[in-house]
C-alpha cells in the first residue's frame, strides 16, 4: 500500500466511518437510543492513525533496532553483521506475491507470538512490498510507548476479547471498507495466538470473506496470500503452554503482556540474550471474488500452512518433552525442585532422537 494511498485512506476516514453506520443501521428507529453513540464509539477505537510518512519512518527505523535486539552479543553465538538480515529467513512463492500487487492483497499468517505481525512488517518491506494495516489485539497498547508505534506502523486497535454482536459488526464493516479502498490487509485466520505451538486447524475467515466480497463490489479481486511464521523463540511461550496444559486453551490469556510498562526493557534483554530466528515462508496467493468458498479457502490454507511449516530445534525439543509429559500419564511423574516437570537428561535426547526420525520420515516439500 503507498504512502499516497494510505493517506488518502486517512482523508476518507469521515466517508468510512458514514459506510459502517450506513452498513450496520446505527441510529436507526428499531434500535436503541443509545445505538448511535455506542457505534459511534467503537469507530473511534478503529479509526486509522496512521500517516504515510509515519510509516515509512517507523519501519525504516525498526530495521536497525530489530538487528541490534535479535542479534546475540559477540561471543554468545553471533557476532558483527550477524543481525536482522541473517535472523530473518524468507521463502516460498514470494515472485507470485510480488506479482499481484500490495492494493490486492490479504496476508493470512500464522499466529503464535505478539512478535509475529512485526516479524511480517519487515519481511514485507525486505521484499520491497509496502506495508500491510493490521489488527493489533489491545493489550499491545498497555505501554504508552508501544502504543505510539502500532499506530504509525498501520495498526487497528481491535479488542478479540469483546462479544458484543454489535461490535463485531462495525469491526467488520470497517475492514471490508477499508479493503475496498484498495487497503492492504494483514487479518490472522486463527483469530488469537495458539497456546500449543500446533498449526491453525479452527479459522475465522469471517473478516477476510467480508473484505474479499466490498473489494469486488469496487471492481477488485482480493488475493489472500498464507503466510506460515516459524520463530525459535515466543517469550510468551510460558504463560501460552501453562494455559493449554490446564485445559484452559480456549480461555483469554492474561498476564503475558511483554509489552506494559516495567516489561520493556526486560522484554529486550530476554530477546538480545536468546538465539532468535524467524523464518517465513509465503504460499501461493488465492484469488477470492464475491463468492468466498469458505471451506475451500479453508482447506488451501491449512495446506499452505503445513507445507510452509519449518521445524526449528526449539519446536523439536518442545514436542519431545510434550511427548514424555503424555506417556507419564498414569504413573508417577518426576518434578524438579521447583515443581517442573523434569527427566533426566538422557531420556530427553532419546525423546528428541525419535521425534527427529519421525519428521525425517516425512519429505521436505
Amino acid at each position: 500500500m503507498s504512502r499516497a494511498r494510505l493517506d488518502a485512506l486517512r482523508a476518507d476516514r469521515a466517508a468510512i466511518a458514514a459506510e459502517v453506520r450506513a452498513h450496520v443501521g446505527a441510529g436507526a428507529p428499531h434500535r436503541a437510543p443509545d445505538d448511535a453513540a455506542r457505534v459511534d464509539g467503537y469507530l473511534a477505537e478503529l479509526e486509522l492513525r496512521c500517516r504515510g510518512w509515519a510509516q515509512r519512518g517507523v519501519t525504516r527505523l525498526l530495521g536497525p533496532v530489530l538487528g541490534a535486539v535479535f542479534a546475540p552479543p559477540a561471543g554468545d553465538g553471533g557476532g558483527a553483521g550477524d543481525g536482522l538480515d541473517a535472523r530473518l529467513e524468507i521463502g516460498g512463492d514470494v515472485a507470485a506475491v510480488q506479482a499481484v500487487g500490495a492494493d490486492a492483497l490479504v496476508f493470512a499468517p500464522t499466529h503464535g507470538a505478539n512478535l509475529d505481525a512485526i516479524v511480517l512488517g519487515m519481511a514485507l518491506a525486505r521484499l520491497g512490498l509496502p506495508p500491510a494495516l493490521y489488527l493489533a489485539g489491545e493489550h499491545l497498547y498497555r505501554n504508552p510507548l508501544v502504543g505510539r508505534l502500532m499506530g504509525p506502523l498501520g495498526a487497528v486497535r481491535i479488542d478479540r476479547g469483546r462479544a458484543d454482536r454489535r461490535y463485531l459488526a462495525v469491526l467488520t464493516a470497517y475492514v471490508a471498507a477499508l479493503a475496498a479502498r484498495g487497503a492492504a490487509l494483514t487479518i490472522f485466520p486463527g483469530a488469537t495466538r495458539r497456546r500449543d505451538g500446533t498449526l491453525e486447524d479452527g479459522l475465522r475467515l469471517g473478516l477476510i470473506a467480508a473484505a474479499a466480497r466490498a473489494a469486488a463490489a469496487r471492481g477488485r479481486r482480493v488475493h489472500v496470500v498464507p503466510v506460515t511464521i516459524n520463530l525459535q523463540i515466543v517469550l510468551e511461550a510460558a504463560w501460552l503452554v501453562d494455559y493449554h496444559l490446564r485445559g484452559r486453551g480456549h480461555e483469554r490469556v492474561v498476564g503475558d503482556e511483554l509489552f506494559v510498562p516495567g516489561r520493556l526493557a526486560a522484554t529486550a534483554r530476554r530477546l538480545r540474550a536468546l538465539d532468535q530466528r524467524a523464518v517465513l515462508r509465503f504460499g501461493a496467493p488465492i484469488a477470492c471474488d464475491r463468492r468466498v468458498d469458505a471451506d475451500g479457502l479453508a482447506a488451501a490454507l491449512r495446506g499452505a500452512y503445513r507445507a510452509g511449516a519449518v521445524f526449528l530445534d526449539t519446536h523439536v525439543v518442545g514436542r519431545a518433552l510434550d511427548d514424555l509429559r503424555v506417556a507419564a500419564r498414569g504413573r508417577a511423574i518426576p518434578r524438579g525442585a521447583v515443581g517442573a516437570l523434569a527427566w533426566p537428561r538422557v531420556e530427553v535426547e532419546r525423546a528428541v532422537a525419535a521425534t527427529t526420525a519421525t519428521i525425517d520420515r516425512y519429505p521436505a516439500d
